[in-house]
């Protein structure tokens, strides 16, 4: 039973001291009930224990330990709680409790406190604190004011107490793999894995408890185990699927022989294997272990398909600049057509386009290059094309990835269109407001305005006519059905409906022309409105008009503002500081000419110009009275 005990964590209570005053009665028993709290985390779940203790406070049944469990922790919470039972043989009054004190604290609290004592044997003194709002007892000794203080021992599992490395003794090991021992243990048909080289290197070492930081009084040392064993980790021998296996070693005793068969091998392959069955035994058998601490068997490499990496979503044109020399063999009209393509992808989506479309082509071709290498008929090419396509594998997965990058550009326009073409509708309700305007409203339309109200119902009902031709064109379809480049060879063979974005000479030019036409002509009927607006507001408020205006322009284009005054003040100080240098260049050429000519013949000449010279006076003479004195006095 102690041995039970050493492994799991054990709560004792051994006296009280100071509960007798929390009461008026003269003498009572308290009862001590101790909650465990659950824990998730360590799977702990709530207990409960109770004991009595006597009149003097002391408790009579020391040995009687409440067991915790294995689970616990020194975070897992323990709540204490003093309760008074008042004594009576009617059950009512026996069933009512009062508490009187309680206290909550950790396992690891009590350890700590328990540790810092230096009493025999060890104890914690757990500080509780009073719940009862009855009076308290009205002995001359309440003065004191003694706190109650509960006496509890905790004794945590022993494997965390000492630390021992174990080694098997020589005769243990020999009796473990002795030919004798392995006998008696080929029924079980597992064989205990023999014990790490560690084991050999490392002899036994006893830890002290101060290392640990955990003292440990004698009575719980001679207690504890003195050594504990290492969990083996069992294996099982390859091939023991038959019943009749047996494992034997060569007869001889030689060192080089059994320094041989205490050595886990692998082989390099499974031919190296040696067939044997039950009646063949050779000096050459030896057993290979399977453990989860040595190299795994399985090889960790796999193959690696290859794959073309995706190009970069960036435009087709590059940003950089191309001179004209370099372009002179290609001709001038290269160099005008890449222009062209650079001012095509300033405002249009025409670069998106040939990007997402030049990836679908080169994942295409690719593929054709790999698999219809051998295929000289079209039949066949044809044929590998629809097969390929229906059962799908690395090639279809690469074709959904460049389908993907196609995808973002057809929904990039379709929302395009949907929101001007909402927009074109509202201006195009507005014009229709302007155009029912009677000539005897409060505001006069006059000659200039009318035009613009004109352009702007043409330009909004154009570029709705362009919205609902887009919509309807490209809007039921999938990406692919308008941006598969003309080279592409699965273009006819695999989707029905050609390539709708590619214009009579095979480019994406005028598609990329066409898909901003809607967004242009809201452009036109929105300042055209605007203007209808302003020169009708004119006649009425000119001052109101100029003030918005200008407001409304400073504000959208308020950086160019800022850059040009920046640049006129550079420009300024520029002309003012070239103007100082030119006055400064006139002043040294006509002023001061003559002066720096004649400086420099002299100094040419070797002529050394006359430095003033100082003249110090000499200083006084200091008269001499008191020898004078002194020298006729003698006189």
């Amino acid at each position: 039973m102690e041995d039970i005990y050493a492994k799991l964590w054990c709560f004792t209570v051994i006296r009280s001291k100071g509960l007798h005053l929390l009461r008026p009665e003269k003498s009572w028993r308290p009862i001590v009930c101790i909650v465990v709290q659950a824990n998730a985390k360590t799977s702990t779940p709530e207990m409960t224990y109770e004991t009595t203790l006597g009149l003097d406070g002391q408790n009579p049944n020391q040995k009687e330990v409440f067991v915790i469990g294995q689970n616990a922790t020194p975070d897992t919470k323990v709540s204490i709680q003093v309760i008074y039972q008042p004594p009576g043989k009617k059950k009512a009054k026996r069933m009512k409790r009062i508490p009187v004190a309680c206290c909550t604290c950790s396992l690891g609290e009590v350890m700590l406190k328990q540790a810092s004592q230096r009493e025999k044997p060890e104890h914690a003194q757990l500080r509780l604190q009073a719940q009862s709002t009855s009076k308290r007892s009205k002995k001359k000794n309440d003065c004191d004011n003694q706190p109650a203080v509960l006496y509890v021992r905790v004794r945590e599992p022993s494997h965390s107490m000492t630390e021992h490395v174990h080694v098997m003794s020589d005769d243990e090991y020999a009796s473990s793999h002795h030919p004798a021992s392995w006998a008696d243990s080929c029924t079980e048909k597992t064989l205990s894995p023999p014990t790490s080289p560690i084991d050999e290197v490392y002899p036994d070492i006893e830890i002290p408890a101060s290392a640990t930081g955990v003292e440990i009084h004698p009575e719980d040392q001679e207690q504890a185990p003195r050594r504990r064993k290492r969990k083996r980790i069992r294996g099982f021998v390859i091939n023991s699927d038959d019943e009749g296996l047996s494992v034997s070693c060569s007869d001889s005793s030689s060192e080089d022989e059994e320094e041989r068969e205490q050595e886990v091998l692998w082989p390099e392959s499974p031919s190296s294997y040696p067939e044997s069955t039950t009646h063949e035994r050779g000096p050459w058998l030896r057993v290979s272990w399977i453990s989860a601490m040595l190299d795994p068997i399985i090889p960790m490499h796999s193959a690696q398909l290859e794959r073309p990496q995706p190009e970069r979503e960036d435009t087709l044109v590059e940003d950089q600049d191309i001179p004209l020399k370099e372009l002179e063999g290609e001709g001038w009209g290269n160099w005008c057509w890449h222009r062209f393509e650079k001012l095509l992808c300033a405002f249009t989506v025409y670069g998106e386009l040939c990007s997402a479309a030049k990836c679908l082509d080169s994942v295409l071709q690719s593929s054709k290059a790999q698999h219809v290498d051998g295929f000289k008929s079209t039949e066949s090419v044809n044929s590998w094309i629809s097969a390929t396509v229906i059962e799908g594998g690395e090639f279809s997965r690469l074709e959904e990835e460049a389908k993907g990058r196609v995808e973002k550009v057809y929904q990039r326009l379709q929302n395009e269109w949907s929101y001007v073409g909402a927009l074109l509708v509202a201006l195009a309700a507005v014009d229709t407001a302007v155009f029912a305007i009677s000539p005897d409203s409060l505001f006069a339309v006059s000659s200039v305005a009318r035009p613009m109200v004109a352009m702007s119902s043409v330009c909004s009902g154009c570029g709705i006519a362009c919205v609902v031709w887009f919509l309807w064109w490209y809007g039921w379809g999938s990406g692919s059905t308008f941006l598969l480049c003309s080279s592409a060879f699965i273009l006819i063979d695999v989707y029905p409906l050609q390539s709708r974005a590619l214009d009579i000479n095979k480019t994406y030019v005028s598609f990329a022309l066409a898909a901003r036409m809607p967004a242009f002509c809201m452009v036109c009927s929105a300042v055209s409105l605007m203007a209808f607006l302003a020169v009708v507001a004119y006649d009425a408020a000119p001052v109101i008009v100029w003030v918005v205006c200008c407001g409304v322009a400073v504000g959208m284009g308020g950086q160019f503002v800022i850059w040009g005054l920046v640049k006129v003040i550079l420009g300024i100080r520029a002309v003012v500081k070239g103007v100082a240098m030119g006055v400064r260049r006139l002043g040294r050429t006509v002023g001061f000419g003559g002066g720096a000519q004649k400086t420099d013949n002299a100094v040419g000449s070797g002529e050394k110009e006359k430095v003033p010279e100082i003249v110090v006076s000499e200083p006084p003479a200091i008269a001499n009275v008191g020898r004078d004195s002194k020298s006729s006095r003698y006189t």
